[in-house]
């Protein structure tokens, strides 16, 4: 899922809205009902910054050994969203990850007023300025205001999850 492709900065956060259809899982399981107990989120950064940007260092490198919290939640009315930090791995070539478990585990999508209901990621703004990123991964809106990451720094975020069929 390319970076800012849908966040929308709100006030105080980032919101991501992510649609998970029948279409994201495989074949045999069309016409199914799928239920997600379990997403990992791995935040990918680009290898290296933008000639423009000029820097010696890497955006991996600079987010270091932070931990970003977030929130994602269901597309349900009845389920509520889990916490989570992207927090660096040793595991999974260094890169940001957060483990999200649902209890009781929740829909792949939902459906109001006849329209798909997505995924939420939401990062608070607060979190990401007491993370003492340097500036040149953060990106401050003209005019002011609360800073975000710099998407010129981010590659991709990727979704893992385990569902069950049904």
């Amino acid at each position: 899922m390319p970076p800012n492709r849908g966040l929308v900065q709100i006030d105080t956060s980032e919101m991501l809205s992510i649609p998970l259809t029948h279409e994201r899982f495989p074949f045999l399981y069309r016409g199914k009902k799928l239920t997600i107990s379990q997403v990992q989120l791995f935040l990918q950064f680009k290898p290296v910054y933008p000639i423009s940007v000029n820097s010696p260092s890497t955006p991996l490198a600079d987010y270091g050994p932070s931990q970003l919290p977030l929130s994602l939640a269901p597309p349900s009315v009845t389920l509520t969203g889990s916490n989570g930090s992207l927090a660096t791995s040793s595991g999974v070539l260094g890169v940001p990850c957060a483990t999200i478990p649902f209890s009781p585990p929740a829909p792949i999508y939902g459906v109001a007023a006849g329209k798909l209901v997505p995924w939420t990621l939401t990062i608070n703004s607060s979190d990401i300025q007491a993370l003492n990123l340097p500036a040149i991964l953060l990106l401050v809106p003209t005019g002011g205001g609360r800073p975000f990451l710099n998407p010129e720094g981010i590659d991709d975020l990727f979704f893992v999850c385990k569902y069950t069929a049904q």
